[in-house]
């Protein structure tokens, strides 16, 4: 089978990439800036339909993963670049995908889209309203819309997953800050940790993607959430301190003052802005029904997210 990977320099889609190419499949990546060195990828411009149109019109793929986009920026990316990248993006890779006839396409999407998870005995469903609280989560879920609105009269597949928040080997983002921070001594409780977060690994969903590439599809439509059971904050925070050999402080900011402290940044805005909704993320339950993964794909696992903790730690103290 050959295969499309767009981001494949990135994080996740760096990942499907390798996992893919090593399990035989015939795969071709694209980045936006690439060095021609790098075997099998290729510079494209996902905002550029024409050069889309263009690549698509000398390739014959049986399936395209479509993990290109601006990552969320906590407010240093124009709102229009989102639009550009993330929306008509995928509608540009989407459209050229039923143009020329692939039969499946997934499209990596995210959890913000909910606009927050629920709690361990209430988690957030694919069905649940949407309320994304920025830019980012907006063009993600205006990506999805972009993408069902592309195959909605076409015979191609299209699975639309939604990660939690994404770990393993190489992750970057909030988790990378929060392991460094442990790892330098400067991290500092906030509440007792006792709220249940989801995660995601990684080669959960290059997992995913394999499987959704190689088996017949039972519907033309998925829009799944994809995680690992949930651990509480302070269950990740031990797992990675144990797995750096790193005590972390035992005295806590008490939570009322923590809520506080996050209120007043919203209030002040620009960067104390961000240090609240860091103080409010980090608060917050975020747990994410994986009820339909398991159902559409029940012969997938998800790695235990105290092991996907684990292994991400483990490679960054193996690269170092």
């Amino acid at each position: 089978m050959r295969i499309l990977v767009t981001g494949a320099t990135g994080f996740i889609g760096g990942r499907i990439f390798e996992e893919l190419s090593a399990a035989g499949f015939d795969v071709v990546g694209t980045c936006r800036n690439t060095s021609p060195t790098i075997p099998n990828i290729a510079q494209m411009d996902v905002s550029d339909a024409d050069a889309v149109d263009q690549f698509f019109s000398g390739e014959n793929f049986d399936g395209v993963v479509h993990c290109a986009g601006i990552a969320h920026r906590f407010g240093k990316t124009a709102d229009s670049v989102y639009r550009d990248v993330n929306v008509e993006g995928t509608r540009n890779v989407a459209r050229a995908a039923r143009e020329y006839a692939v039969p499946k396409f997934i499209l990596m999407s995210s959890v913000l889209v909910y606009g927050g998870g629920g709690d361990g005995s209430s988690p957030k469903q694919e069905t649940d309203a949407k309320l994304p609280r920025d830019t980012y989560a907006q063009s993600k879920l205006d990506a999805e819309l972009a993408a069902q609105e592309e195959f909605l009269e076409s015979s191609s597949a299209l699975l639309v997953l939604r990660p939690a928040p994404v770990v393993g080997e190489g992750s970057k983002g909030n988790f990378a800050k929060l392991v460094n921070a442990i790892a330098r001594g400067r991290f500092l409780w906030l509440g007792r940790g006792q709220n249940q977060k989801s995660l995601t690994y990684v080669g959960d969903i290059s997992a995913a993607c394999r499987s959704f590439l190689t088996e017949s599809s039972k519907e033309q439509v998925q829009i799944l959430n994809i995680a690992s059971p949930p651990a509480s904050m302070a269950e990740i925070v031990n797992a990675i301190s144990d797995e750096l050999g790193r005590a972390v402080p035992r005295f806590q900011v008490p939570e009322l003052f923590a809520r506080i402290a996050s209120e007043a940044g919203k209030l002040i805005g620009g960067p104390f802005g961000r240090i609240g909704r860091s103080i409010e993320t980090w608060l917050s339950e975020d747990v994410y029904s994986t009820a339909a993964f398991a159902e559409a794909f029940p012969d997938l696992g998800q790695t235990p997210i105290l092991e996907a903790v684990r292994q991400d730690v483990q490679a960054r103290i193996e690269t170092r």
